[in-house]
């Protein structure tokens, strides 16, 4: 029994030691501690940094990693805008989808317009969810990775969809959450 309680003690203090303890070299520069690491560890957790376009006409605004995409300027109409890859390979488009507006019996209605993006042939759906004010829909498109988020706005619904190449998934998943969660 004795030799049971030496090990949790053991173990406890090896935990201790590896939650927040500094460890100390008598002066030595090359003293690490968590707090060191922590800060290091924080800019990759973080990733880019993101950059805020708003269009004032339509009242949306997106964020966007500003190293990796580069505004390629808004639709002449002033509708919307699409940033690129410096190697083409990855986009990010938002846009107002004006498919209710031309519908001439005005028949479409939001939850419409995701049943059309769900039932699109050159997409694989993986995922989907539906609110009154937005609906998501991911997966692929020709097998490359797609993630929309459509919201709808006084102006009529907008789109926010990100999509490149296969070999661009990591980068694209790694984004999106902080991309579809700036879209408003």
């Amino acid at each position: 029994m004795l030799k049971i309680s030496y090990l949790i003690v053991f173990f406890c203090a090896l935990f201790c030691l590896g939650c927040g303890a500094s460890v100390s070299n008598n002066g030595d520069s090359s003293q690490v501690t968590t707090e060191e690491s922590a800060n290091e560890n924080i800019e990759e957790i973080q990733g880019p940094e993101y950059e805020q376009y708003c269009n004032e006409n339509f009242d949306f605004c997106v964020s966007y990693p500003m190293a990796a995409l580069t505004p390629l300027g808004e639709y002449p109409n002033g509708d919307g805008q699409i940033f690129e890859s410096e190697n083409g390979q990855i986009s990010l488009s938002v846009y107002i989808d004006k498919r209710m507006a031309m519908d001439p019996n005005l028949e479409l209605t939001f939850k419409g317009l995701f049943e059309q993006d769900c039932a699109r042939k050159d997409l694989t759906v993986s995922q989907k969810s539906f609110t009154e004010s937005s609906y998501e829909i991911s997966g692929t498109e020709n097998g490359n990775p797609f993630y929309q988020k459509t919201i709808m706005k006084e102006a009529g619904p907008i789109t926010c969809l990100f999509v490149g190449e296969a070999k661009e998934k990591e980068f694209i998943q790694f984004n999106w959450p902080s991309i579809k969660e700036s879209f408003k």
